[in-house]
């Protein structure tokens, strides 16, 4: 009988106190963390509003869910939590004031020319 190892992997939150949370990796980042109690902000629940965003410092994710950030954002290094999961060890930075304020979408876009 052979046993099964799950890989876990590490998260640091670098404007959280550089804390440290260890995930398996097979959910989304956004609801990995907040199982283990982190509260982070998110609105839509598919990635379009970009208020899950994080800056990617080091490590990899997959992110193919995302549906919000374009080419050069991705290239950049931000990612979305809800649609993106840890592969490596990954160093994040929360970037949601930020990204409200630099970063337009078409979700924010639409919602602009409709208000």
């Amino acid at each position: 009988m052979h046993k099964r190892y799950l890989a876990v992997t590490r998260i640091t939150l670098a404007n959280r106190d550089q804390a440290v949370y260890e995930v398996k990796g097979r959910k989304p980042l956004l609801d990995e963390l907040r199982d283990q109690g982190v509260d982070l902000p998110y609105g839509c629940r598919y990635g379009g509003c970009i208020t899950c965003a994080a800056k990617l410092i080091s490590g990899e994710v997959d992110q193919r869910a995302q549906v919000a950030l374009n080419n050069r954002q991705i290239k950049d290094g931000y990612i979305v939590c809800v649609g993106a999961r840890a592969k490596l060890t990954v160093f994040l930075k929360l970037v949601w004031k930020a990204m409200t304020s630099c970063i337009a979408t078409r979700f924010l876009t639409r919602w602009h020319r409709m208000s």
